[in-house]
């Protein structure tokens, strides 16, 4: 990802400017939301992220859990799965029905 595209991503989603965890570790925005993609794109654990940009273990998990919970408040709506309506069982089986029957012709 580029700066620019991590730049607009937190523009989009609306990522505040400045992020305060419970226990008082300060974030900007821009760096919180860096750390949450480093954090989901890493396989490694928070230490080896703790020791690449220079946070603690704690203040990365904290800033991790906050941005991932303002993310899930803030756009709950989109996240949502719909298991009752458009992908319901049956219409899921109806689809899966469609695509299978499509590629015989």
């Amino acid at each position: 990802m580029t700066s620019q595209e991590l730049l607009h991503l937190v523009d989009t989603l609306q990522v505040p400017d400045e992020i305060l965890t419970s226990n008082g570790y300060q974030f900007d925005g821009v760096e919180a939301f860096g750390l949450v993609c480093a954090r989901l794109a890493s396989a490694g654990d928070e230490y080896d992220l703790s020791t690449q940009y220079n946070r603690s273990q704690s203040s990365i998990s904290e800033i991790f859990n906050e941005v991932i919970t303002l993310l899930d408040k803030r756009w709950d709506h989109l996240l949502r799965f719909d298991s009752d309506h458009l992908l319901s069982p049956a219409n899921l089986e109806r689809y899966a029905t469609a695509i299978y029957q499509s590629r015989g012709k």
